[in-house]
């Protein structure tokens, strides 16, 4: 039977026991401080040996975990001894740098939702799934990857050259100049050149309107979002402060491809505080897994300058 070592902090002991609950209801057997510590026993010694014989650690993340040396010392030992790690978040908190690659699983509105994502993780988790190797981060699709078409066959070729009609032999007369008809093409390319310089004047004035391609800072925002989560990052630059233009896109495209993600969808940007936005968005992984990424982003006008 795989067996999980359940990491919280005491202030959120009815959550873990409820996750406790769910776990052995689904046949994993469960290691939790509270029921598998014997009286009088030396409780580090106690935790120790329970880390050395478990499977996998699952840890509740809050602001009071965080603030816990003893439950950020069982994480970082899966860590060290690349046990799997699996963290819920339960309450809005800062994350150390140590876990901001893990992708952690939302607990905080629907814990029916999150049930799930866990039962699904856990099995990744066993198959080697969850946690990308080199191996597989190498064969992701690379950013701005151009796809060529295949070049043809020599047949394909001689095909399309026997389908190209030949002109007939014979004497072409000189056509005639038809001088009303030059004129009125003439006065038709004026025409569409005019209507041409207007519609750039008009995106012109209303880029320097609001500073970026779209109608406001929540428009671009969540534009960048999109076109990272399709792979399009040069068309990502167009949505970001021309200092960071070089790097932004490029370094937010390859911290979701490292952590095994294939798409980012459904991006929501709403205003936060100052020049801030608060953007949610959907993230699914290469196992299927999809779960919702909150970050702010930072912005200079209507473009993005910085994400946090």
């Amino acid at each position: 039977m795989t067996k999980i070592f359940l990491s919280y902090r005491r202030e959120n002991v009815d959550f873990a026991e409820f996750i406790r609950k769910e776990l052995q209801q689904w046949g994993y057997q469960v290691w939790m401080d509270i029921y598998d510590i014997p009286k009088g026993a030396y409780w580090p010694d106690a935790i120790d040996e329970a880390l050395k014989d478990t499977d996998i650690v699952v840890g509740v993340m809050s602001p009071d975990a965080m603030s816990s040396r003893n439950v950020k010392n069982e994480w970082d030992w899966a860590l060290v001894n690349e046990k799997p790690l699996l963290l819920l978040l339960l309450h809005d908190t800062q994350i150390p740098m140590n876990y901001i690659s893990i992708n952690y699983i939302d607990f905080r509105k629907d814990r029916a939702t999150g049930l799930k994502y866990l039962q699904e993780a856990l099995l990744s988790a066993f198959t080697g799934a969850y946690q990308l190797t080199p191996e597989q981060i190498a064969k992701l699709p690379k950013p701005d990857s151009v796809r060529k078409l295949p070049e043809p066959s020599p047949t394909q070729k001689e095909t399309v050259r026997r389908s190209t009609p030949l002109p007939k032999p014979g004497v072409q007369s000189k056509p005639k100049r038809n001088t009303g008809l030059l004129l009125f093409l003439g006065i038709s390319v004026i025409g569409v050149f005019g209507l041409v310089a207007a519609a750039i004047l008009i995106a012109f004035i209303l880029n320097a309107n609001n500073g970026g391609p779209g109608n406001n800072a929540a428009n671009n925002a969540e534009s960048f979002i999109n076109a990272i989560g399709s792979g399009n990052v040069s068309g990502a630059a167009q949505y970001v402060c021309p200092g960071q233009r070089s790097s932004l896109p490029g370094s937010f495209s390859n911290f979701w491809i490292s952590n095994g993600a294939s798409f980012l969808t459904n991006p929501v940007c709403v205003e936060g505080s100052g020049n801030s936005l608060s953007c949610t968005y959907t993230v699914t992984y290469l196992n299927g897994i999809s779960q919702q990424q909150f970050d702010t982003f930072i912005m200079e006008g209507d473009l993005v300058c910085d994400i946090q």
